[in-house]
């Protein structure tokens, strides 16, 4: 059995700081691609310091929500094979 909030916090945690550190390399030319495809998930996401913070809190939450899932999903799947 997989300790879920181990997990989600652990998923939120990593997904948010690769959101804020894709946004603020993308401020200089690296990844732009990505954030501008991201921009459409995430409200206020974009290149530079403030668009990477607010990346990564949204990707802290998402990852958190997703690793919550994964977590509850593999637990059940475990039990049931």
């Amino acid at each position: 059995m997989l300790n879920v909030r181990a997990l989600s916090a652990s998923v939120g945690v990593i997904w948010g700081l690769t959101m804020m550190v894709t946004g603020w390399t993308a401020a200089f030319g690296w990844g732009e691609e990505v954030v501008t495809l991201m921009e459409s998930f995430y409200i206020g996401y974009g290149p530079g310091f403030q668009g990477g913070l607010i990346g990564g809190i949204w990707g802290t939450v998402d990852g958190g929500v997703c690793g919550l899932i994964f977590g509850l999903l593999y637990n059940w799947f475990s039990t049931k094979f």
